[in-house]
């Protein structure tokens, strides 16, 4: 991909014009596409400097410049009473206050766009490379299932994990399993309420912690940050160690 292929997709993001799966496939490819991540982050400061507010505070800075200039005394004698340069030099470094201010405080909302820190924190849940089921006609099931959400056809794989799901005999690791994926394959169809509900069901067993780390990203794409907050403290109380951990950890750290 060229560079103009990069700052049109770029500019496709920002307006909309992707579909989901390119938008999902886009904020995946931030993580590793370095190329990508510096033309974005080249954008963002682009749209910070073109902003109005650092359009109107150039213009003000320009008249009052001007307007001083105009009226500063012409003689060769030295001024009495007012230091024009001082005055000068003064109003300067408070219009460069102001323009650091200004900055500051738009890098600090831009580092609290809850769908940035989704962006940055977000990794799909990989299927299992083994199955055991009850039985070989459930565990082929399972199987084609998590096929299905290996290659990102989620519409088949929730299909199929609800077929799963019927079966009663089912033994409860299994089951908390197929819950667990079908889950996260509503979630990566932005279908927030319904993920919501199949992983607040696994509040115990094998896949919580696993859980609790979708419903705070879950949380994030709500921008909810107290609740997301509130579940990244939930998965550290069920270990301090290991990688959902660590992201609790940073997720924490990005909204304090």
């Amino acid at each position: 991909m060229n560079r103009d292929d990069i700052y049109q997709l770029i500019e496709d993001y920002q307006e909309g014009n992707l579909s989901e799966t390119e938008r999902k496939d886009f904020e995946q490819r931030l993580k590793t596409d370095k190329e990508l991540a510096n033309a974005w982050n080249l954008s963002r400061e682009l749209d910070e400097a073109l902003s109005p507010d650092a359009l109107e505070l150039e213009q003000l800075l320009d008249d009052i410049g001007s307007e001083f200039i105009k009226e500063a005394p012409k003689s060769d004698k030295k001024p009495t009473g007012i230091n024009w340069k001082l005055l000068l030099a003064g109003i300067g470094l408070v219009a460069l206050m102001v323009l650091a201010w200004k900055l500051w405080d738009g890098t600090q909302e831009e580092e609290m766009d809850t769908q940035q820190i989704f962006a940055s924190l977000y990794e799909p849940y990989p299927a299992p490379s083994e199955t055991r089921s009850i039985d070989a006609g459930t565990r082929g099931q399972i199987e084609a299932a998590h096929s299905q959400y290996e290659a990102k056809d989620y519409t088949q794989a929730i299909a199929l994990y609800s077929t799963i799901l019927e079966n009663d005999s089912l033994e409860q690791g299994t089951r908390s399993s197929i819950q667990f994926y079908k889950g996260l394959s509503h979630l990566n169809m932005n279908e927030l309420a319904t993920s919501k509900a199949y992983l607040s069901e696994l509040d115990s067993g094998p896949y919580q912690q696993q859980a609790l780390w979708y419903l705070a990203m879950i949380a994030l794409k709500e921008n909810d940050t107290e609740t997301a907050k509130t579940k990244a403290n939930e998965v550290l109380g069920i270990s301090t160690s290991g990688k959902f951990a660590n992201q609790a950890r940073e997720l924490i750290k990005l909204l304090e």
